[in-house]
């Protein structure tokens, strides 16, 4: 196992779970999903919103929450559209995850996603929220384009990625 933070953020649909179990893997990494972390801590949820089919999260709590979690762990990934939240000083790298939204339009639909849950997704994505927070963090960031990663028919893609993080010496 190597000694690595990541965390791995992106709008929902760009590939964060799968690339996070990929990574898990191959880096012999634990693996953090951040929605069962706030399922398993209720006191971090605020309400649910009907209209966005989402459950409402209490940012700042969730932040105190992911530092308290996370300050003695030197190997792990965190992946969640709200990772990046938290301290920078606890993270080697945040990869933002990135995908046209032709594409992403598709993946969301897919899930059954409502339209407007859709429509929330897709303009998050446009405006890059996910990574303006990061940067707004002062995360070190590597923003990584997913539309046409093809995730389930061969790992090539994925280990490009892994060759990189050799290459900047962030795994041996």
């Amino acid at each position: 196992m190597v000694n690595l933070r990541l965390i791995i953020t992106g709008t929902p649909g760009t590939g964060k779970s799968t690339l996070a179990e990929y990574l898990s893997k191959k880096l012999k990494l634990p693996l953090y999903n951040l929605t069962e972390l706030i399922k398993q801590n209720t006191q971090l949820e605020k309400e649910y919103n009907p209209e966005l089919e989402t459950l409402e999260i209490d940012e700042a709590e969730l932040k105190k929450f992911l530092n308290e979690f996370f300050r003695d762990k030197t190997s792990f990934i965190l992946e969640g559209h709200l990772s990046h939240l938290i301290s920078t000083n606890l993270v080697d790298l945040c990869i933002v995850l990135r995908t046209e939204n032709k594409v992403l339009f598709k993946r969301l639909k897919s899930r059954g996603y409502s339209n407007n849950k859709i429509k929330d997704n897709l303009e998050a994505e446009i405006f890059n929220q996910c990574y303006e927070e990061a940067k707004l963090n002062k995360h070190k960031l590597l923003t990584v384009d997913t539309t046409f990663f093809n995730f389930e028919e061969n790992t090539k893609d994925l280990d490009l990625l892994t060759d990189f993080l050799k290459q900047v010496g962030l795994i041996k």
